[in-house]
Order: C-alpha cells, then structure tokens, then sequence
C-alpha cells in the first residue's frame, strides 16, 4: 500500500476578518507544484489551497510516491484521506471509482481538459465565488446548510434507547 511521503503544513497567523468569508479548501494534483497536471489516482502531490471571494493562501503541499497506472484502488486510499477536509479536488483525470469515493467524502472531483496554472485556478475560482456563477462552488455553500437539515432527517428515523 502506497503511503503519504510527504506533508507540509504552512502555519501563519490569522487574517482579520477572514471568519466574515466562508473558505474553501480546494486541492490541485500537481507534480511541479505550479500546475495542475497529474491524475488524481497517480497524483505526486497534491497542493491544498484555501480559497475565499476575496483571500487565498497555500494551505499545506502533500507528497506521495509515484505510482503506475494499474487499476488498483489501495493507492487511493492515502491520497482519499489526506483530502478529508478539502471541498474540491483539481486534476487532469480521475476514474469513477475513485470519483464515487471522493463524492462521498465530500469533496467535488474537477477535471480539467489539460494542465492548468495553479494560480490562474485559483483566480478563476475567486471570481466565480464572488459572482456566484460556479454551480459546484455554489452547492458547496449550500452543502453546509444542507447537512445540518439531513442530518435530522436521519434522526427521525434513528431509534432511541433509554
């Protein structure tokens, strides 16, 4: 089973008024930590971003060891959980299997037709958050409010023990 090789987490103190923005945590599989070039299940790295309409800053930068394109899911394993917290996932490719995992995680798979700049993305990405345009950015605005809601859904349904 493939491990995580590397993670480097940036430490930096607080913004003012950054709790006014919601932030996101959008990831992009890169292996020169520039653009986005790299298939999700092969992915070298993986460069965590947090993104917001108006702030954005490198998060942390994930390394795992190359791997070869064979079909086998454990290598998705570690590269699933050092996405646990992120809300999208950039990449060149990624196969249903591993796209069904990272929805159901919830994290939104994007693919983009060929390599991409990282900071273009991410300049892209705060534009749409600050128009609104973005269906996926707007589901996951709404994706919080959601859970709450569902989450008593599935109460009502719970039994209850004394």
């Amino acid at each position: 089973m493939t491990a995580l090789r590397r993670s480097l987490h940036l430490v930096t103190a607080p913004r003012g008024g950054a709790d006014e923005e919601k932030m996101f945590r959008i990831a992009f599989a890169s292996s020169d930590l520039r653009h986005v070039n790299e298939h999700f299940g092969t992915a070298t790295r993986f460069v965590i971003y947090q993104v917001s309409a108006g702030y954005s800053r490198l998060e942390r930068v994930v390394g795992f060891d190359p791997e070869v394109a064979d079909g086998r899911e454990s290598k998705l394993e570690p590269r699933l959980a050092s996405l646990m917290d992120c809300d999208a996932v950039h990449c060149c490719a990624v196969g249903a299997s591993a796209a069904r995992l990272l929805l159901r995680q919830g994290v939104q798979p994007v693919r983009l037709e060929g390599p991409s700049g990282i900071g273009n993305l991410v300049a892209a990405i705060q534009h749409s958050l600050a128009s609104g345009r973005s269906p996926w950015e707007n589901h996951l605005m709404h994706r919080e409010k959601n859970m709450d809601r569902d989450r008593f859904q599935e109460m009502l349904h719970e039994t209850w023990e004394e």
